[in-house]
């Protein structure tokens, strides 16, 4: 009987390993992009009571996170028309924010507002003059089934969608924003692992709540809801979509807002929404900066 010894594989392996590990030596230098200094500043001013807030941010140096750095003890106040100034102070629960003196403070459609900042480095900003549109009431609001075909359960109901018709005035140059809120009642207001009396094993066990509480989930996915009135000016808004609710075997609460915006403010949120929606194809729009409606008081 022969025998023929093979050459082990191994070392040949080992060599190639090698030769693969340090074939490349050169070091690779990437240069990243840096942005100038600057301040973001976005404002809201409305009819509803508690909905006026001013936030002021530094730009941070780019990263890959997009975060910004709130600017705090700056003096905020907005005059209007007819000269009338209100002054905004530090929300105690969110760094960054500001809100009226007077909690009362609301916005009058037809007039015109200004508003003033001086941060901590004495640098004097003010907003262009923005006249605050009256908003026409939501006429309905109404939900449509999303019915998908399930192999094992056959035709089910996956969710909702919810939509609304607005009566659009016959003024041209009307441009709207809406946002929502869902509220979600809960039962207990802290949960944790323990273990009952006469139980080995430990389960979730919750602190009821002594009053009623809720969850509030916020949009914060795809929510530049915007629209144009220039091919639809005064005609009925129909079916305009708000956003997609799951299917639910209770009550599903959501406060959805609709707000008047400027021309700008349209083609701002407009730009947001190109840029965010970008998935890197050849129609897609370049990605850029947009220049805001403040100007750097000298």
């Amino acid at each position: 009987m022969n025998y023929k010894v093979l050459a082990p594989l191994w070392p040949g392996l080992n060599v190639l390993l090698m030769f693969g590990l340090f074939a490349c030596t050169k070091p690779v230098d990437i240069e990243l992009p840096t942005l100038d200094e600057g301040i973001t500043i976005s404002a809201y001013l409305n009819t509803t009571k508690g909905k006026q807030e001013v936030r002021i941010q530094r730009l941070a140096p780019y990263t890959t996170r997009g975060l910004n750095y709130p600017i705090l003890d700056a003096q905020v106040w907005i005059i209007d028309n007819l000269g009338l100034r209100q002054n905004f102070k530090p929300d105690p629960t969110r760094i960054g924010y500001y809100i009226p003196l007077d909690k009362d403070f609301v916005g009058e459609p037809g007039k015109t507002y200004v508003l003033h900042v001086l941060t901590p480095d004495q640098r004097k900003i003010e907003s262009l003059p923005q006249t605050l549109r009256e908003v026409p009431p939501i006429k309905k609001v109404y939900r449509e089934e999303i019915i998908v075909d399930d192999s094992r359960l056959g035709t089910v109901v996956k969710g909702f969608k919810v939509l609304l018709d607005v009566d659009d005035p016959t003024a041209k140059g009307d441009f709207y924003r809406w946002d929502w809120v869902h509220y979600e009642q809960i039962s207990y207001c802290f949960q944790y692992d323990g273990a009952l009396p006469g139980i080995n094993y430990s389960t979730l066990l919750g602190i009821p709540c002594c009053e009623p509480c809720w969850d509030i989930y916020r949009c914060y996915i795809n929510c530049t809801n915007i629209y144009s009135d220039v091919l639809t000016n005064g005609k009925v808004i129909t079916r305009h979509p708000i956003t997609r609710i799951p299917y639910c075997p209770r009550d599903y609460y959501i406060e959805i807002q609709q707000r008047s915006i400027s021309k700008e403010a349209y083609n701002y949120w407009r730009t947001v929404d190109q840029l965010t929606s970008n998935n890197g194809s050849l129609f897609c729009y370049r990605t850029g900066s947009y220049t805001g409606q403040f100007d750097l008081c000298e």
